[in-house]
C-alpha cells in the first residue's frame, strides 16, 4: 500500500487493517496500561523497582517480554515516558485529555481526575475552551505527529456522564 511515513487504516477486501509507515498491512495485538504505577499498591511498586532497579530498566524488560514472549506489538501506556522511549520499542496509542485538563484548570474536575463536572455540563461551550484545546494539542499531540511508532490518539476516554448533563446541555 502507499507508504506515508505514518500509520493509517484501510479496508482491504472485507477487513480493515492498519497500514504501517512503510505501506505494509499489519495486525496490532496490544495491551493497555503497562506501567509499574498500575501494579496495585506501593508494596507491589516497590517490589517492581527492587526487581528492575528503575522504571527505565522495567520498561526495557517489559517491552522485550511483551514483544518476544507474548507477540504484542502495540501498547497504550497512559503515560510513562520510559515505556515509550525504549529503543526498538512498541508501536503505541497515546491517551490525551484536553477536556479533563480544561475542567481541572477551571476547577470543574478534581485534581485526581476522578470527579467530573459535578453533574453540570462539560465546559465545551465555554468561550476559552477552544483556545485551551488548541494550545493543549500544540503542546501534547503535535510533537508526536512525526513519530513513526504512533498509531493514534484517544481523547478523554471514559468520562463519567450523569443524567442531569443532558438537560444542562439542552438548556445551554
Amino acid at each position: 500500500q502507499e507508504a506515508t511515513g505514518n500509520f493509517y487504516v484501510k479496508k482491504l477486501g472485507n477487513r480493515w487493517y492498519y497500514i504501517d509507515p512503510l505501506g505494509y498491512p499489519c495486525i496490532t495485538p496490544g495491551v493497555v496500561g503497562p506501567l509499574p504505577v498500575y501494579a496495585g499498591n506501593e508494596q507491589q511498586r516497590a517490589a517492581c523497582m527492587q526487581k528492575y532497579g528503575s522504571e527505565e530498566k522495567w520498561a526495557i524488560a517489559t517491552v522485550r517480554d511483551l514483544k518476544d514472549d507474548y507477540g504484542f506489538n502495540l501498547a497504550m501506556p497512559h503515560g510513562g515516558d520510559a515505556f515509550l522511549e525504549v529503543p526498538e520499542g512498541m508501536i503505541y496509542q497515546k491517551s490525551t485529555s484536553p477536556l479533563t485538563e480544561y475542567g481541572r484548570s477551571i476547577n470543574m474536575v478534581d485534581q485526581a481526575g476522578s470527579t467530573y463536572f459535578d453533574g453540570d455540563a462539560m465546559p465545551v461551550f465555554d468561550p476559552m475552551f477552544q483556545e485551551f484545546v488548541d494550545t493543549y494539542v500544540k503542546e501534547t499531540v503535535t510533537p508526536l505527529l512525526n513519530d513513526t511508532r504512533i498509531v493514534g490518539f484517544t481523547s478523554d476516554n471514559e468520562i463519567p456522564i450523569e443524567k442531569a448533563m443532558l438537560d444542562n446541555y439542552l438548556a445551554l
